[in-house]
């Protein structure tokens, strides 16, 4: 919800936002900042992702292996192969009602890191991983851990130390509107397809 792009353009930003949000599909902007040349969006000083667990895991479980996680770790197990040091400021869970997320802030993030993270947390939660495993892990000792699906994976905020200037132009809360009522209706569509489903057969 809160990712960046940065390009050169010499139209005013709030008419390139308009320009997009009229023409993207999916992709809506809603603010803009002046940025020095060589800017990259990468050079961010925080990074939010949220992760959306299925109801039925312990939390008590999980929350008290995320915060193992909280501070600066070697987190080289919990990348796709490359190492580094990253520090995680923030890690909660909450109850959202049909799902359980999980909310990480942090520095920087490696490479599959984010779903690592979380599938470790599962493996605990399970009982198939111990907090000394992933203890060690952050110190630097070598851990397999497979990275859970990428759908339920939110990027929800990129902080930089500079403010952006809000703008989203006209139109944009009708159709992000529009694409929630679609989507309602989709969901609706599954959850009576899989009742049909789980009928007995024969």
């Amino acid at each position: 919800m809160g990712n960046a792009v940065a390009f050169d353009s010499d139209i005013h930003p709030r008419e390139t936002i308009s320009c997009v949000n009229r023409q993207a599909d999916n992709v809506w902007l809603h603010g803009y900042a002046s940025v020095p040349p060589g800017f990259n969006p990468r050079q961010a000083t925080w990074r939010w992702y949220r992760y959306h667990l299925k109801k039925g895991i312990d939390v008590g479980r999980l929350e008290k292996a995320a915060g193992l996680f909280l501070g600066t770790h070697d987190f080289g197990s919990f990348s796709r192969g490359e190492g580094g040091k990253c520090y995680v400021a923030f890690i909660d869970c909450q109850d959202t009602g049909r799902w359980i997320a999980l909310d990480v802030r942090a520095d920087r993030f490696l490479w599959g890191m984010m779903r690592r993270m979380v599938g470790s947390l599962i493996l605990h939660a399970k009982g198939k991983l111990s907090l000394v495993d992933i203890e060690e892990a952050l110190e630097g000792k070598e851990l397999r851990i497979e990275p859970v699906p990428s759908e339920t994976l939110w990027l929800m905020d990129v902080d930089y130390d500079f403010e952006f200037t809000p703008f989203r132009g006209r139109g944009v809360l009708n159709d992000v509107q529009t694409k929630e009522d679609i989507c309602d209706v989709e969901a609706a569509f599954l959850a009576e397809l899989r009742r049909k489903l789980a009928e007995p057969e024969g």
